[in-house]
């Protein structure tokens, strides 16, 4: 059964992602992952080589104007970045 937002506790976006991957792996009949796999999929993106780029790219820009913080990550996946 599909969670929806009314019925999910708070979660921090790992969890949040873990929940929707659940959902669509149970939709796309995907059940012969083990909870290892599962969790490696679910954090991959974590560890893209985008996030680094995108940290540096953020350094450029903050060199010649003044940033705001507006993000809906959590504190890992910002130090992950390379933000501060």
């Amino acid at each position: 059964m599909e969670a929806t937002a009314a019925a999910l506790p708070w979660l921090n976006i790992d969890g949040l992602h873990r929940t929707i991957l659940d959902d669509l792996l149970v939709q796309f009949q995907n059940g012969d992952l083990s909870e290892v796999e599962i969790d490696h999929l679910n954090r991959a993106w974590q560890s893209a080589r985008t996030l680094a780029a995108f940290g540096r790219r953020v350094d450029r820009l903050n060199s010649r104007y003044v940033l705001p913080t507006l993000s809906n990550g959590n504190v890992s996946l910002l130090a992950n970045a390379g933000l501060p």
